[in-house]
């Protein structure tokens, strides 16, 4: 019976069972595969950088998001957050998020 580390050394990621299976049936070679590594990681990376520029969703939506009817208990921790926020104001960037200020009327 294999152990447990012996049978995860057998397992590696799906990757790169995948390219292996792939580059042993001819189907791609080591240069593709490192150009589609490249390609993908610019393609996130670029993602980042176009989602960084975005304003962040309303802070309600932390709480209205979920339920058709607010519980009270959201309610409350709602007003606690905009208390808390309000009390602290320089530690928070609400001109991160959409219509931020107005959260705190």
């Amino acid at each position: 019976m294999l152990k447990w580390t012996d049978l995860m050394k057998k397992f590696t990621s799906p990757i790169e069972r995948m390219d292996k299976y792939l580059t042993r049936k001819g189907l791609i070679t080591a240069e593709r595969t490192a150009k589609v590594r490249l390609e993908a990681k610019n393609a996130v990376r670029d993602a980042l950088k176009n989602a960084t520029g975005e304003l962040l969703p309303e802070i309600d939506n932390l709480f209205s998001d979920v339920y058709e009817k607010m519980p009270l208990h959201l309610l409350e921790q709602r007003e606690e957050l905009r208390a808390h926020i309000k009390k602290y104001p320089d530690s928070y960037e609400l001109e991160k998020f959409e219509n931020g200020k107005s959260f705190l009327k």
